[in-house]
Formats: structure tokens, sequence, C-alpha cells
């Protein structure tokens, strides 16, 4: 098994097995994005302690306001489906904090699971040290308990809920796995997610029929025929003319292959797997570096407009989803109040 960090001869112990679908013939690999995992683990150490981080020591730094992570984000823990929040809370500054203040365990933890999300999401990082980055994390969390002992965990390991401790050591299985089962052995790291799915629904609510981003149902079938007839033309290799699918591509796969040649050729998925080769994609390759990321967002500063801002008439204009069913169906909201506590 050749993957980094590991003897060959010893090879890796595996936490997730993918399964063989007798449906379609093949191995499927089913894992959680990492987004969501990320966001979730903003979600336990504002909660409460994680592994060997403390929450009290993140809470301090916030409070200081020396760093991208405010107190408000962990004391009143907003918004808490952000990746950017996420990725502010265990960033590079606040690791820098932590350890400043001699914090040296949670400081740790921030280092572990901002690289383990790099190596999930970040162009220009070779293949080899994506599968590090993974694995370094994977045998921290593996550190936390021993499975072999009775009785077992119960729904928490250290602060982390099982679910998110067993889902994230599962996807650093799952993404090392992809390396053989793809039929290029390679393939791009950030493109495990379940974005297809959320752009498929996504063109659903723009559809003529949908009013307020919500598809009718008398036309629902039609228009998801449409979408699928759509997306079978974008995704066919022998498409004999252009597609623009958005205004800025993302993926300049020509000027990539200048630089750092084409993709592998297509092969047979393996029968058994016994050796797993660690190959680059062109998302790994250095020249993807050219595009700057875009900067986290977090809190705006006293200084700016905030973000979320809604009209000036909001307070006036009526929202029927969340008025009251009685008012619609034209009866007396008092006289059924009324008549309810009569009885």
């Amino acid at each position: 098994m050749l993957v980094p960090e590991i003897e060959p001869s010893k090879g890796m112990e595996w936490f997730y097995i993918p399964e063989m679908t007798s449906a379609r013939g093949h191995i499927e690999v089913k894992r959680i994005e990492s987004h969501h995992l990320l966001t979730r683990h903003r979600s336990a150490i504002c909660k409460g302690d994680l592994g060997f981080a403390k929450r009290e020591h993140f809470v301090e730094v916030s409070r200081e306001n020396t760093t991208p992570l405010k107190a408000g984000m962990m004391e009143e823990q907003l918004n808490m489906q952000s990746t950017d929040y996420a990725r502010i809370t265990f960033s590079a500054p606040v690791e820098h904090q932590l350890r400043l203040k001699g914090h040296s365990s949670s400081a740790d933890l921030c280092r572990y699971v901002r690289e383990w999300f790099q190596a999930c999401d970040d162009p220009g990082i070779s293949a080899t040290d994506r599968c590090r980055m993974k694995y370094r994390y994977k045998k921290f969390l593996l550190s936390l308990t021993d499975l072999s002992t009775f009785p077992p965990v119960g729904s928490h390991v250290r602060g982390y809920p099982v679910p998110l401790w067993e889902a994230t050591i599962a996807s650093v299985d799952a993404d090392i796995f992809m390396y053989a089962i793809c039929k290029r052995r390679t393939y791009n790291n950030r493109a495990l997610s379940s974005q297809p799915c959320e752009n498929l629904f996504s063109c659903l609510a723009t559809m003529p029929g949908a009013r307020n981003g919500v598809p009718s149902c008398v036309e629902l079938e039609v228009n998801m025929a449409k979408i699928c007839g759509e997306s079978i033309v974008r995704q066919d290799p022998n498409r004999g003319f252009g597609v623009r699918l958005s205004n800025a591509p993302v993926y300049p796969q020509v000027l990539l292959e200048n630089d750092t040649g084409p993709l592998p050729l297509l092969v047979e998925p393996p029968t058994y797997i016994h050796c797993i080769p660690i190959k680059d994609h062109l998302f790994d390759a250095p020249a993807r570096l050219r595009r700057a990321r875009k900067p986290m967002q977090g809190i705006s500063s006293l200084h700016e407009p905030g973000r979320g801002a809604v009209g000036v008439r909001s307070y006036h204009k009526v929202n029927e989803n969340k008025m009251n069913p009685l008012i619609r169906a034209g009866l007396s909201v008092a006289r059924c109040d009324e008549h309810m506590s009569q009885c």
C-alpha cells in the first residue's frame, strides 16, 4: 500500500471499506463533503472542548480582537453553516495566537483541521502531500480512543460527536481509495462534494415556472427533464461544440495541459486492490496556483457596510409563508381562539 508515512510492508489500517454494489457491479465510495465536516468542527468547538483543545482558549483569542476570529463567532455562534467562519476559526493567525499564549493543544487542533481541509479543497498541492496532511489528522483522531477496549465509546469521543469523528476518519480512507478506483487513477480532490447535486436543484429553482426559487408542482417533471438533458449535453466528452458554463471559468484545462501535460489514459477499475499508487491531477499542479483564492469573509468592521441587510420596506412587507393559515383562509383568528378556550 503506497501511502505516505506508512511502510509498504506494513500497509495501512483501514477504518472505512467501500461497499460493492451488486446492481452496478463496482465499488461505490460514500463520504460526507469536507465543507460540511468543517462547519461541524466549528459547531463542536463552539459548544465545548474538542479533543485536547479547550473552548475557552478560542474564546480568549476571539475577545482580544487581534485576529479575524471575533467574539460573536464563538459566543453568539453566528452563521454556523458558513465555511468562511469555520476557516477563520481554525486559521493560521488563530493558531499563532494560541501558541503565544501557551495553548499548544488547541493550536495543534487548528493545524490538524486546517491542513486536512486544505488537502481536500486547495489547489496546487501534490497528491502525496495531500495524503500526508489527511492521514496525519486521521492518526490524531484514532489516538483519542482505543477501539479494542470494552465498553465501546458512547455519544462522544473526547468532545467529538461520534458521527463527526467517524465521518472524518472515513472521509480520509475514502479519499485514498479513490486513487485506485478512478479510471484515470487520479482525481480532483475538490470534485468529491455535493455541489453537482446542489447545482442541479439550483437550476431547477431558476426555471421560468419557479416563483421565488420554488418550482411549480405542475411543471416539475418537465423542468427536471430539461435540466437533466442540459446536464447530459454539458458532460458529453464527445460534444462537437463549445459550452461556456459560467462567466469566469475556474478550471482552464487547456492552459494547464500546456504546463503539466494531459490527463492519464482511462483504464478499467481493478477487481482486487493490492496497491494504491498516488498520482498528481491537473488540480494538484503548481500552475493551478496562479489564480488567487477568494479571501475569507468574517464579520464586517464597524466602518464597513453590514452584509445581509434587508430593504427599508422589509418591516411592512408581507411574507405569506409566515402568515397564520386561518388568516389566508379568511377566518377570524380571535374567534377560533375563543372557541378553543371554551372547549
